[in-house]
């Protein structure tokens, strides 16, 4: 890595301060080494948001997952919300660190992604539910389930069916909340 032009691949930040500070040595880490590759053409997107869905599940942090990683993730785990890397893609959802606008432009595309290929109904649910459950544990996250409500039936466009179902769903769901805890706004 300390020849000229070439750089130290790792994702251990003390590995690569070391390198810098002893060696002088550049690094790159392995989302972005990928993501460089994407953009240049020489990987195909499908495979990208393959590889980022596998990261989600190994549990690799990064800063920009995207709806085609959370897509992918649940094919991986056959569209089970309990399967990795599903489980783990979701749970980003939860986190405070992607604000909670980006996360639901990650859901949006996500829903109607999923609602148009499950064929079960109770499946389709079960990934909304789950969906739910980890935007429910931000701050702010049952407003955000709110405007979610409202922006589906716009997203679903033409597919007026799925869209009704989707956010009966939703609503069932905040009403079962409002139920358990009537403090929640």
């Amino acid at each position: 890595a300390s020849r000229p032009g070439n750089v130290l691949w790792t994702d251990d930040f003390v590995v690569a301060m070391l390198a810098r500070k002893e060696f002088g040595v550049g690094r790159v880490w392995t989302r972005a080494a990928f993501e460089l590759r994407a953009r240049t053409g020489s990987l195909q997107p499908e495979i990208m948001s393959n590889i980022t869905a596998k990261l989600i599940g190994w549990r690799y942090h990064f800063t920009s997952p995207n709806s085609s990683g959370l897509v992918q993730a649940a094919s991986l785990a056959r569209w089970n919300p309990g399967s990795s890397p599903l489980k783990q893609a979701l749970a980003l959802l939860a986190e405070e660190g992607i604000s909670i606008r980006d996360a639901l432009i990650m859901a949006v595309p996500f829903i109607v992604e999923y609602a148009n290929e499950v064929v079960l109904p109770e499946d389709r649910d079960a990934l909304t539910v789950g969906l739910l459950e980890s935007l429910s544990k931000r701050q702010g996250g049952i407003a955000a389930i709110r405007v979610l409500l409202g922006v589906l039936p716009r997203a679903f466009g033409l597919n007026v069916v799925r869209a009704n179902e989707t956010t009966q769903a939703i609503s069932m769901w905040l009403a079962s909340k409002q139920l358990r805890w009537p403090h929640t706004s």
